[in-house]
């Protein structure tokens, strides 16, 4: 039974209306969740940036069943209720086809119960920002996070800048756009790790932490509106390198003619 079959999740929706409509609302926290690959991260955040609860785990194929139980965990840790938070968070993707729907739609049930908005982020944005605040970052930033039939979803950043749109390329043609020195992160970087070339600097921050992606709510709520209700998944489709590259990333002898 899914949650909009669910008679207990009807109930909470106008339970929840019921509490805002009464003004019995003190909204300042931020539930965020990142379902974009394998590994499931669950934060509860206040507006002074404190984490009030979190949950990471490697789930898999399970996580469909792990991320509300995960949620309830945190609240319940928190020490909140449903109608005092200010915003849901969420990654959009690029990441498992199936992963980021299941994010998505939590996300948008919980809106739509709670009536406040969703601030949505793609993966890779929320890595490089993360990886900013823990490492004195003077050189380009490459992401790497893991797709499908030996692909990577790429793209580079300076100075917490996007140097470029978002890619999905063989990891052998990825690790070409990166130069001596530069560093490389993500999930991408440890299921290639033989296509990862050994001049660039490895950071092993593989996945999102929903406690940036928190934080980074609070920031777009006040400042970047475009990331508010943003609720088209973000999909890297590579069928135009699959025309003029092998899945190695060697091009293809029309390619090069």
């Amino acid at each position: 039974m899914d949650n909009h079959t669910n008679p207990l999740w009807f109930c909470f929706i106008l339970f929840s209306k019921h509490c805002i409509k009464r003004g019995m609302t003190n909204r300042e926290y931020i539930l965020a969740f990142d379902t974009s690959t394998e590994h499931l991260s669950v934060a509860v955040v206040d507006r002074l940036g404190n984490t009030l609860s979190q949950f990471n785990e490697l789930a898999f194929r399970h996580l469909s069943d792990k991320l509300h139980p995960a949620i309830e965990q945190c609240m319940t840790e928190a020490g909140i209720t449903y109608p005092q938070l200010l915003a849901i968070a969420c990654t959009k993707g690029p990441g498992s086809f199936t992963s980021v729907r299941v994010g998505l739609s939590a996300a948008k049930g919980l809106s739509f119960a709670l009536q406040i908005p969703v601030v949505t982020f793609n993966t890779l944005e929320v890595l490089a920002k993360q990886i900013a605040e823990s490492d004195n970052l003077e050189t380009k930033l490459h992401i790497w996070v893991e797709a499908h039939g030996g692909n990577v979803y790429t793209t580079s950043f300076l100075h917490g800048e996007k140097q470029c749109d978002i890619e999905s390329l063989p990891a052998g043609l990825a690790a070409e756009k990166i130069e001596e020195g530069e560093m490389l992160a993500g999930s991408g970087m440890q299921k290639y790790s033989d296509a990862a070339p050994s001049h660039a600097q490895q950071i092993h921050q593989l996945y999102v932490q929903a406690t940036t992606l928190a934080q980074m709510a609070f920031e777009a709520l006040e400042h970047n509106k475009a990331n508010v209700n943003d609720l088209k998944p973000l999909y890297i489709h590579p069928l135009q390198y699959h025309k003029t590259y092998k899945s190695d990333g060697t091009p293809l002898s029309k390619a090069t003619s």
